[in-house]
């Protein structure tokens, strides 16, 4: 799944999908500063799809604002269900 982050935003969440960058786009409150913004995003990510912390991980983007993330034990189906229902 392709992530663009936006760290240290007012507000965590999906906020939809940048259409042009083919990114979901995710704000987390967290700072890009020791990795804080990278963990709170795998830790909402993996509790607004119901799963272990241990079956979310970045995959490429660790330093940088796109990322692309590795889920596993969850359907496509459910991680778009999920996300439709997020985005509104």
């Amino acid at each position: 799944m392709d992530i663009e982050l936006q760290p240290a935003a007012s507000n965590q969440g999906i906020v939809g999908i940048n259409e042009w960058r083919k990114r979901l786009q995710v704000r987390v409150l967290s700072p890009a500063q020791k990795g804080a913004a990278n963990k709170e995003l795998l830790t909402y990510l993996a509790s607004i799809f119901s799963i272990s912390s241990s079956n979310i991980s970045i995959e490429f983007g660790m330093k940088e604002r796109k990322k692309t993330i590795a889920v596993s034990s969850i359907s496509i189906s459910d991680i778009i269900s999920i996300i439709e229902e997020q985005i509104g």
